[in-house]
C-alpha cells in the first residue's frame, strides 16, 4: 500500500469509471423532465408587480426576472440536459452552462423556496468535474459479429499491459480488476455532500415531533395516503399509532446509515489485491503535475469544509474533525480499518444496507405523496449508481450500450447531408413546439434552440471529422423539443400557469390582465374545471370601472 493519506484516497482514490458516467446521464435525463413538468406552473409569479428578492444579494443587481425569461430558461435547460444525456461524451462547457442556468433559475428569486434545488445544483456542479468518457472508453468497441467478444482496447489504453496515457488524474482510465476505474474529485464531491445532507437530515429527525410519529401523521393526513400500508401492518397486529411511532423513531437510524454509506462510498472501489494496488500506485505516480494540484485542492477543500461545517452546525464541526484525523491517518491503519483482505468488504456491506434503506425511504416518500417534486427520482438514481456493486452497473451498462458501441459514427459519417437534414428537422420541430406550448417566452427560447440545431447540422458539412457528433447533437435537440412539447402540453401545466396568474392579477385589481389570463386558462382547462365564473366576474369588474371587457 502507498503512504497516501486517507483524505487523499477519499477525494482522489480510484472509483469505478461507470459510476460518474452513469450518474451524469441519469441526472441530466431527470433534470430535463423535471423542469418541463414541475417548474412551469409557478412560472407566472416571476416579475409580478415588479418586485423581487433573490436568494443571494449579488443577484439583486441583475434585472428583475420575468416570467418570459423563466419559461425560456426551462425550455433551454431541458433541451441542453437532453442533449447532455444522449451525447456519447458531454462537453464540459455544456455541463457548466446547464449548471449556471439552472442555478440562476431557482436562486434569482425567493419565489422559489424549494430547498431541494440546492442539492440538484450541487449534483450538476459535480458533473462539471466528472471525467469526459464515452461508453467505448469504458467497455471497448462492441464487435458486430455474433459470438465474437467485444474489443477491450480503448482510446487511452491500446496495448495490453501498456501504461495508460495520462492526461489528467480525473480523465485517465486505469484498466485493472473487473471494472475500469478513474480518479474523480467530482465523484468525491457527490458522495461526501450526499452524506452530509443525510447527516443533517438525521439531526432534524431527532425532534420530538418526528420521533413520536406526529410529523408523519400530519404529512400523510392521518394515514390517508398510506392506507394499504396501515392495513398490512394491522394484519400483523400493529395499530396506526405503533406504525407512526416506529417509522418516526426509525427515521434517524435510516438517515445515519445512509449518511455513512455515502461518506464511505468513494473508498469502496479500491484495489482487489496488493498486486493491483502496486499497479495503481505505479500509474498514479505518472501524474506528477496533477499530484501538486491535488495537494493544493485538498488544503483548500479542508479550509472550506472547516468554514462551512463550523458555521452551520456543531455536526459540521465534528465532520471536519473526522476529516482532519483521516488526513493524517497512515496507510497501515487505513489498510487495517478499511481494506482487510484487499478489498474493503465492510464498506461493501455498509453500502448494500444503505442502498436498501435509501431506496425504501425515497420510494416510500413517493408512496405517501410527499410534495417534493422529482427530488425522490434524483436520490433514487444517486443511490443506485453510488451504492450498487460496480460490476453490476458495468454489466448492465455494457449490454445496453452495445448498439452504440458497435458503430459509433454510423450513417452520420457515411452520408454528408444527413447532419444538416437533422438540423433542419430539429429547427422545424423546435419552432412548432414553441407555438404549441403557448407560454410567455417559450417561442423565443424554442426558436433559439432551433437555430442552434440548424447551426450544428450545417457545421457538420464543414467539419467532416466532427460530423457524427454534430449531427447527433442536432438530432437530439429535435427529440428534446418534441419531449418538451409533450411534457408541457399533455398535463395541466398551462392551465395552472394561467389560472394562478389570473388569480394574482385579480387580487391586485388588474382586471384586464386577469380576464386575459382566465380566458387562456379556459383553453386548457380539464373537464369540469372551467374558469368561466371568473371570466364573468372580471368582465363585470371592468364594466364597473368604466371599461369595456
Amino acid at each position: 500500500m502507498s503512504d497516501r493519506s486517507l483524505l487523499d484516497r477519499f477525494a482522489f482514490g480510484p472509483v469505478a469509471a461507470v459510476r460518474p458516467w452513469l450518474l451524469a446521464k441519469a441526472v441530466y435525463l431527470v433534470l430535463a423532465l423535471d423542469v418541463w413538468h414541475t417548474l412551469v406552473s409557478p412560472a407566472w409569479r416571476y416579475g409580478a408587480a415588479g418586485f423581487n428578492v433573490a436568494h443571494f444579494a449579488l443577484l439583486d443587481a441583475l434585472p428583475i426576472p420575468t416570467r418570459e425569461a423563466y419559461v425560456g430558461m426551462l425550455v433551454v435547460v431541458g433541451a441542453m440536459a437532453g442533449v447532455a444525456a444522449v451525447l456519447p461524451r458531454t462537453p464540459r462547457l455544456l455541463s457548466i452552462a446547464i449548471t449556471l442556468l439552472y442555478t440562476w433559475g431557482w436562486s434569482c428569486s425567493m419565489l422559489d423556496s424549494y430547498q431541494h434545488h440546492y442539492l440538484v445544483s450541487v449534483l450538476l456542479f459535480a458533473t462539471c468535474f466528472f471525467p469526459q468518457l464515452t461508453a467505448i472508453d469504458l467497455f471497448g468497441v462492441a464487435r458486430a459479429l455474433p459470438g465474437v467478444p467485444p474489443a477491450v482496447a480503448t482510446k487511452r489504453t491500446k496495448k495490453k499491459g501498456a501504461a495508460p496515457k495520462v492526461a489528467s488524474s480525473s480523465s485517465a482510465i486505469f484498466p485493472h480488476g473487473l471494472v475500469a476505474r478513474v480518479r474523480s474529485l467530482g465523484w468525491a464531491l457527490v458522495t461526501s455532500f450526499s452524506g452530509i445532507v443525510y447527516a443533517f437530515t438525521a439531526v432534524s429527525k431527532t425532534e420530538p415531533e418526528w420521533r413520536s410519529g406526529e410529523a408523519l401523521r400530519n404529512i400523510t393526513h392521518d394515514g390517508a395516503t398510506m392506507r394499504d400500508a396501515l392495513e398490512l401492518a394491522a394484519s400483523f397486529g400493529f395499530d396506526a399509532d405503533a406504525v407512526f411511532h416506529l417509522m418516526g423513531s426509525g427515521m434517524v437510524v435510516v438517515q445515519i446509515v445512509c449518511s455513512l454509506g455515502y461518506l464511505s462510498a468513494s473508498l469502496r472501489d479500491g484495489p482487489a489485491s496488493l498486486e493491483e494496488q502496486t499497479k495503481l500506485d505505479a500509474a498514479w505516480r505518472l501524474v506528477v503535475v496533477e499530484r501538486t494540484r491535488i495537494t493544493i485542492a485538498g488544503a483548500v477543500s479542508l479550509m472550506l469544509a472547516l468554514a462551512v461545517g463550523i458555521g452551520f452546525h456543531w455536526l459540521g464541526g465534528l465532520l471536519v474533525l473526522a476529516v482532519g484525523i483521516g488526513a493524517g491517518m497512515p496507510a497501515a491503519f487505513h489498510r487495517f480499518a478499511f481494506a482487510p483482505l484487499g478489498r474493503p468488504r465492510p464498506l461493501s456491506i455498509l453500502a448494500s444496507v444503505a442502498l436498501l434503506l435509501a431506496l425504501s425511504f425515497h420510494v416510500g416518500a413517493e408512496y405517501i405523496g410527499l410534495q417534493i417534486g422529482w427530488f425522490s427520482y434524483y436520490m433514487i438514481a444517486l443511490a443506485l449508481v453510488a451504492l450498487t456493486p460496480a460490476h453490476w452497473l458495468a454489466g448492465v451498462a455494457a449490454v445496453v450500450t452495445t448498439p452504440w458501441r458497435t458503430n459509433e459514427a454510423g450513417m452520420l459519417a457515411r452520408v454528408p447531408l444527413l447532419a444538416p437534414m437533422l438540423g433542419m428537422a430539429s429547427a422545424g420541430m423546435a419552432a412548432y413546439a414553441g407555438v404549441e406550448i403557448d407560454l410567455p417566452g417559450a417561442y423565443t427560447a424554442s426558436v433559439a434552440v432551433g437555430v442552434v440545431a440548424l447551426a450544428l447540422g450545417l457545421a457538420g458539412l464543414a467539419r467532416a471529422e466532427l460530423r457524427p457528433q454534430l449531427g447527433r447533437a442536432a438530432g437530439t435537440l429535435g427529440v428534446a423539443m418534441l419531449v418538451c412539447w409533450l411534457s408541457m402540453t399533455q398535463g395541466t401545466e398551462r392551465y395552472d400557469f394561467y389560472r394562478f396568474a389570473g388569480g394574482d392579477f385579480r387580487r391586485r385589481g388588474e382586471y384586464e390582465n386577469a380576464l386575459e389570463a382566465y380566458r387562456e386558462a379556459n383553453r386548457y382547462a380539464p373537464p369540469g374545471q372551467s374558469r368561466e365564473d371568473r371570466v364573468r366576474e372580471m368582465e363585470a369588474a371592468i364594466r364597473a370601472h368604466g371599461g369595456t371587457p
